[in-house]
């Protein structure tokens, strides 16, 4: 529950912080036979005390919190305590604002807990379904996938894209149809805001979700890493051109990614790879104006605080559920992932990309990708072919 005290107090805060004497208001009060300067100076008094006993009212945890974050959170020694975060509470200084894209189901919420867990400031969603606004430093979206909406205009700077292999990502993304009753409106998705992260689809729904979905669904996969990796890329204007998404000409002047993470290296085993992925993160956030972030030393801390934190993302829905590997894919599916991938991989690695850092970080992930999904279509393709019972229907 959003605490209804916090904004208006903190404004406060900021309000009486910034008072200083106005020359012609203290010449007004002086100059009036009726209060003498004692007078005066004893209003201003209680004024302060007023205030200072309205504060200590609500001086609560999680206000402190919010001007002592820094230090609670780092302990020193790599030790550090994760803490709530709070609003962003926008300055006349220039703060430079993230955007968070992926296809849905790819880990764009555990992002967001990083980012917050990084910097203490609370992120909003396209949507704005976590009820933040849309103007705090962080939003996270599936735009262009139709679940995704441009609902921040012009209030973001750069983009960080988040990546995961389709065989996950897209079971995860049903999982969340699934969660919010197939939702067609932001009241009803609002509705079932509290079913996501909670459970898992039965594998017949699953495959009847799939079988309906597969082509459209990887096809949207391919295009929203062509749309951020080539600055707004859209296939078509309604005369088979390609062409600039108005909104990376005008609201976002360069939609290419700063970085791009893989989220199976974010969850990794192994500690090593998992901090490593996770400081790329920390590196655009190092490079961003006003933006401070917890100190180096305490950040592997703070990613391991918030990946033990199941509340935050997916492993909420472990157990409850048919497990991802139990949601298969048929080996012709599994066939046209490794296909379509082979064919970015190809793309990226030619001109004009393959001098592009980016790009060279995209096709490594590509090249996984598709060695897992050989690996799989080899077994399901044994399988389907090893007893007729097995056999999807044409299939053989």
């Amino acid at each position: 529950k959003r605490p209804t005290y916090r904004l208006d107090y903190i404004n406060t805060i900021l309000i009486f912080q910034n008072l200083q004497p106005n020359p012609i208001m203290t010449s007004s009060i002086t100059n009036r036979s009726r209060i003498g300067r004692k007078e005066g100076r004893r209003l201003i008094a209680v004024a302060i005390l007023s205030v200072a006993t309205f504060l200590n009212v609500f001086y609560s945890a999680q206000t402190r919190q919010y001007f002592g974050r820094y230090l609670s959170m780092n302990l020193g020694g790599g030790e550090c305590e994760w803490t709530a975060p709070v609003p962003f509470i926008a300055t006349e200084t220039k703060t430079t604002r993230t955007l968070l894209a992926s296809y849905p189901g790819s880990g764009k919420r555990l992002c967001w807990r990083m980012l917050e867990a990084l910097t203490g400031y609370q992120a909003g969603d396209d949507w704005d379904l976590s009820l933040n606004g849309v103007n705090p430093p962080f939003i996270k979206t599936s735009y262009p996938h139709p679940e995704g909406t441009w609902g921040w205009e012009d209030s973001m700077d750069q983009v960080i894209m988040v990546i995961r292999n389709p065989r996950y990502a897209l079971p995860s993304y049903h999982a969340l149809r699934h969660e919010i009753d197939y939702s067609n409106s932001w009241d009803q998705s609002f509705s079932h805001i509290d079913n996501t992260y909670t459970k898992q689809p039965p594998v017949p729904v699953w495959e009847d979700w799939r079988d309906v979905r597969f082509e459209t669904e990887i096809d949207l996969w391919c295009w929203y890493i062509d749309f951020w990796m080539q600055d707004g890329l859209r296939r078509n204007d309604g005369f088979n051109n390609s062409f600039q998404d108005p909104h990376c000409i005008t609201d976002l002047k360069n939609c290419r990614p700063k970085a791009i993470l893989q989220f199976e290296k974010m969850i990794a085993s192994d500690e090593d790879v998992m901090i490593q992925e996770l400081d790329k993160m920390s590196a655009v956030l190092d490079a961003s104006s006003n933006m401070d972030v917890i100190a180096e030393e305490a950040r592997p801390c703070v990613y391991k605080k918030v990946l033990d934190n199941k509340e935050f993302y997916n492993p909420r829905r472990n157990g409850n559920g048919p497990s991802m590997e139990e949601r298969k894919f048929t080996y012709r599916q599994l066939n046209v992932m490794k296909s379509e991938i082979s064919n970015m991989k190809k793309k990226y690695t030619i001109d004009p990309f393959q001098d592009i850092p980016l790009a060279q970080d995209l096709v490594v992930i590509l090249d996984e990708y598709i060695a897992e999904l050989s690996a799989e279509y080899v077994t399901a393709f044994q399988n389907a072919n090893s007893s007729p019972e097995d056999t999807e229907p044409g299939a053989s």
